[in-house]
């Protein structure tokens, strides 16, 4: 169903509204109160979190239940088989293993280094960035840029994907 990429997008928005906050009230704490008031307010929210989610659990728990309605036979499915009267060689199949190994090779290789850059984000990259640059925003807050454009970018991306849901035109997942 659609409505999971939907659902989603709340979750990811809830996510990224926490990982955007966090920084900014670690770094209100640390320059007025302190580093001890700054952890405390980390747990602080961490108790919050949990106490919300213990509150709306219900919720959680009753949407496997059955009974409830599923979702309408008329939504979008993806179907990997081509249709009659095309042939049902795939033409991934004319690929040597060979290749398809190198090419998996080759990708996980990139997904490797891009996810190993981009976790210095919080790290090495802000340790450099405070000690070789005139920039005047601390690493703590520099946290947030990340998560604030997510935010940012997910408000259009959700507004595009709903012209094209009502011109029944979304893609499926």
């Amino acid at each position: 169903s659609h409505l999971k990429d939907r659902a989603y997008n709340i979750f990811y928005m809830g996510i990224n509204i926490g990982a955007f906050l966090a920084p900014v009230v670690a770094e209100f704490m640390t320059q007025n109160f302190g580093f001890h008031p700054a952890f405390f307010m980390g747990a602080l929210g961490m108790v919050i979190s949990v106490a919300v989610l213990w509150f709306f659990k219900r919720h959680v728990e009753a949407a496997d239940r059955p009974g409830l309605k599923a979702p309408s036979s008329t939504a979008a499915t993806a179907v990997d088989a081509p249709p009659k009267g095309v042939s049902h060689q795939n033409p991934i199949d004319l690929v040597p293993d060979s290749r398809r190994i190198l090419a998996l090779i080759v990708i996980f290789i990139i997904v490797i280094v891009f996810w190993m850059v981009f976790h210095q984000n919080q790290t090495t990259w802000t340790y450099w960035g405070n000690d070789n640059t005139d920039w005047q925003v601390s690493g703590i807050i520099s946290n947030a840029i990340n998560p604030a454009w997510v935010i940012i970018l997910t408000f259009p991306l959700i507004w595009f994907w709903g012209r094209l849901d009502a011109r029944g035109r979304e893609p499926s997942t």
